[in-house]
């Protein structure tokens, strides 16, 4: 096994995601992976490393997650089986649209400086008045960018299955796919999931609480739904896909030179 990479990953998902993981479900492991598994959590912020949780049956994985929703490979009632769907013709056509484009990023624009006006006002002066319409603004924030999202994002399987719909809707157990997504929108969710590592074939899962979630996201980071997996032998990788980390910096840092 390459330890660099893996380190290397570590570092990165603990400078930029911090506290962003759920647990991570490791199933039947070798008993090689346990060797590996020592040199690694050593590595690891403990905190990190007590929501790895090592699971050897279908008992002991219905403590994390719950039978119905349990693939059946792994001893559960979920018979769902992985199917890719093929972009939708037209499912990005808005993305052409520049001028509408340019239109909602102008008016996004000026949202963020009104946003970072009333910021300053809130931490310097403890402004009750600028607090609340900076969380008005915040909402209006979150507006303006699933407006925008179809204008500067390609759709994805997530949008074509269901799971992201409208307005950044997430449904994690659409009833129905539909036959066509060309307005549905990405999120992320606020709950925290459970990656299973399979360890005979090291296939990953990534699953969800029972029940049903619809949330919002406002297109810039929600890090505690984020969730950092590497399989046991090293073929796959799943990770945050928002930079949501240097945003919250560079926001900080300004605000702070400004308060100085």
């Amino acid at each position: 096994m390459d330890y660099a990479p893996v380190k290397f990953m570590i570092k990165c998902f603990e400078a930029n995601y911090p506290e962003s993981l759920g647990s991570i479900l490791v199933y039947k492991a070798p008993w090689v992976f346990q060797g590996i598994w020592k040199i690694i959590r050593g590595w690891l912020d403990p905190v990190v490393a007590s929501k790895i949780h090592f699971v050897s049956d279908e008992a002991e994985m219905a403590k994390y997650i719950d039978q119905p929703r349990m693939l059946k490979e792994l001893g559960g009632d979920e018979n769902w089986e992985y199917k890719y769907l093929e972009p939708v013709p037209g499912e990005n056509d808005r993305m052409s649209d520049h001028k509408t484009r340019d239109a909602i990023l102008e008016e996004r624009r000026n949202l963020s400086e009104e946003y970072e006006r009333l910021t300053l006002a809130w931490a310097r002066e403890n402004d009750k008045e600028a607090a609340g319409q900076r969380e008005r603004l915040a909402n209006g924030l979150r507006d303006n960018y699933w407006r925008l999202d179809p204008y500067v994002r390609a759709r994805s399987l997530w949008d074509r299955t269901g799971i992201i719909g409208k307005d950044g809707a997430l449904n994690f157990y659409p009833s129905s796919i539909p036959a066509t997504t060309t307005t549905a929108t990405t999120t992320t969710a606020t709950t925290q999931h459970a990656p299973v590592v399979n360890g005979p074939s090291s296939t990953v899962q990534n699953h969800s609480p029972p029940q049903q979630h619809h949330h919002q996201h406002d297109g810039t980071a929600d890090l505690h739904s984020r969730t950092a997996l590497l399989s046991i032998d090293g073929h796959h990788a799943h990770g945050g896909d928002v930079d949501g980390a240097s945003i919250y910096s560079d926001a900080r840092s300004h605000i702070d030179e400004e308060l100085d």
